[in-house]
């Protein structure tokens, strides 16, 4: 079953369901909205294709059919062709549980949609992970320019090319945001309204990551980073019952702590978003006697397969390991705190928490 085909003989989404009939009507619902798609009732058929046309932006699966599910399917791909990592998927289930969308959310899925479809809701949800992969295959172009030997810091701000990258993958970025806002009741939901700027911030401030950043560097001790960091998240209206902080160091570090606070927020207000509801989240601040602050931020949420640890910290991945049926967010935050934590020399490791969720390591030389 095939809508219309791209000339590169590509399509923006590939349906895989049991029942002919539901693929054959979202194969109809798309092609209404300009969106491309083929549609399969066998797992083995769909993942031949998808290996053959590694363009693909969206696979839309069911999660339980014969012989495959649709969980499987995934894992299959993300193991066996790292041509599909950016892949965005769906998931479709007609039962809603709980351990289905965590296992996916391990797997990387984007979206967790329960059957029957919300129409509205499935456009929005496909045009924006179509834009995702779009944005993806833009950052990719860029840094394969950048990162030519050819390209000096000099032509590359000359060359066409590079510019219309950045523009459209900017372009792509700040379009979700702003649907986003024009959907916001903005009498009734202020604190929603608050997080989308900041996202939108954050999102033109990693496009502009090329320029350093300039740090004013002082030495402060870990009360006073608390402190500064404290007054953030409360700016940002986020519940402090939720966050424990507990200071082990008997040292300064020179830092710039405005832009150091704002790091630890964006990793707080990312642990506390990702954990479970009502889930806490633990700040440690401590020293080696290699002359290192390990400040430790931790939740108690679910872990996240190793494979996409290291991937987070690039801008956009956060929210594409996100069931968004269960959490909000754009993948902004820890790709800023890590060009901050960059700046000050540092660095992040990332790792399972023995409290069940993620577990972030900055490493700090002293000294700066």
């Amino acid at each position: 079953m095939m809508a219309e085909i791209k000339e590169n003989n590509t399509v923006d989404v590939v349906i895989l369901d049991d029942e002919p009939g539901i693929v054959s009507e979202l194969i109809d619902i798309l092609k209404d909205e300009d969106i491309t798609s083929i549609g399969f009732n066998h797992p083995e058929e769909a993942l031949n294709y998808l290996q053959n046309q590694t363009d693909t932006s969206v696979l839309l699966t069911d999660i339980r059919m014969p012989g495959m599910s649709g969980l499987e399917l995934v894992k299959t791909i993300r193991d066996n062709n790292k041509e599909l990592d950016d892949l965005n998927c769906i998931i479709m289930t007609g039962h809603g549980e709980k351990e289905d969308a965590v296992e996916a959310l391990k797997l990387g899925f984007q979206d967790f949609l329960l059957k029957p479809l919300d129409v509205d809701h499935l456009i929005n949800t496909i045009n924006q992970n179509i834009e995702k992969h779009k944005l993806n295959h833009t950052k990719k172009g860029l840094s394969l320019v950048i990162n030519n030997p050819e390209n000096t810091a000099m032509n590359a701000v000359n060359n066409t090319a590079i510019t219309n990258v950045i523009k459209e993958g900017l372009s792509s970025a700040i379009l979700p945001h702003i649907a986003k806002l024009q959907t916001i009741n903005l009498d009734k939901d202020q604190e929603n309204i608050k997080e989308t700027i900041d996202d939108l911030i954050k999102t033109i401030k990693t496009f502009n990551s090329a320029q350093p950043l300039k740090l004013t560097k002082e030495e402060f001790t870990a009360e006073e980073i608390i402190e500064e960091t404290s007054e953030l998240l409360l700016k940002k209206n986020k519940d402090l019952n939720r966050v424990n902080f507990e200071n082990n160091t008997q040292t300064d570090i020179d830092i710039d702590i405005e832009l150091f606070s704002e790091s630890l927020v964006a990793l707080i207000d990312n642990a506390l978003r990702f954990t479970v509801p009502d889930g806490q989240c633990w700040v440690n601040f401590d020293e080696n006697q290699e002359g290192y602050w390990i400040v430790t931020i931790e939740d108690d949420g679910d872990n996240i397969q190793n494979q996409y640890k290291e991937s987070l910290i690039a801008p956009f991945q956060q929210e594409e390991n996100t069931v968004n049926q269960y959490h909000n967010g754009v993948g902004i935050g820890l790709s800023w705190a890590n060009q901050i934590i960059n700046a000050h020399n540092g660095h992040l490791k990332l790792n399972d928490s023995e409290k069940g969720g993620l577990k972030v390591d900055i490493y700090l030389n002293k000294k700066g």
